[in-house]
């Protein structure tokens, strides 16, 4: 029979820990934020998102955008994956709800006020 050493098993303890608060649908933010970044709360299976400024899925809401404020279409190839938050202008990665950058303006039409 094989036993775990203790590094193992820490590491299978945290495992189970963090897919039990996935599982339950509560905010893992502060278990992802080990990184030192600013993480937005999600919950509802990813459904949900609220920014760090009080922004929410039902509120302001969040769109389509490049992490230079640019209003992009989600088309593969074109889109990377990032959101922006209508309120505070954070732009978010979609797979690890990490802030990448934050904007001083939104452009709806794909041109930022530095082009």
């Amino acid at each position: 029979m094989y036993r775990m050493n203790h590094l193992e098993f820490s590491i299978f303890c945290i495992a189970k820990f963090y897919a039990l608060f996935i599982d339950c649908s509560i905010s893992v933010s502060y278990i992802l934020n080990m990184t030192n970044k600013e993480l937005i709360t999600v919950s509802n299976d990813g459904d949900n998102w609220a920014c760090l400024c009080g922004n929410d899925t039902v509120s302001s809401g969040f769109d389509t955008y490049d992490e230079n404020g640019a209003y992009n279409e989600p088309i593969n190839g074109v889109w990377t994956g990032l959101y922006a938050c209508l309120k505070c202008r954070r732009v978010i990665d979609q797979d690890t709800y990490i802030v990448v950058s934050k904007t001083d303006y939104l452009s709806s039409f794909g041109i930022t006020n530095t082009q």
